[in-house]
């Protein structure tokens, strides 16, 4: 089992390919701590990362950080192929919010 601290070092790495691995890892116990780790990230990617890593898990605690979500830009803008990476995260994001992961 991974540390909350190793967690977070993939989600400021925001290697989609790496967090899809460590998704499986999360636990109840990490959720507050990656909770409070989402504000302080540097950039849209790092708080997709997140998001990401903690999909699977319906916690009160991450309401407002779907909610902040939607007002990412849709895309970073450098045509990069992780442009489609806000989105889906959104969509994530409002998955959560309606509490429904079938949509």
């Amino acid at each position: 089992m991974l540390s909350t601290k190793e967690l977070l070092k993939i989600v400021k790495r925001a290697d989609f390919e790496e967090i899809e691995d460590a998704r499986d890892l999360v636990t109840f116990q990490h959720l507050g701590e990656l909770a409070a780790a989402y504000s302080p990230l540097e950039n849209w990617n790092q708080k997709a990362a997140l998001i990401h890593l903690v999909q699977d898990h319906l916690d009160p605690r991450f309401r407002p950080i779907m909610l902040d979500f939607l007002t990412a830009p849709d895309t970073q803008g450098s045509g990069a192929s992780t442009d489609d990476v806000i989105p889906l995260t959104k969509a994530i994001a409002l998955c959560h919010l309606d509490e429904n992961f079938d949509d």
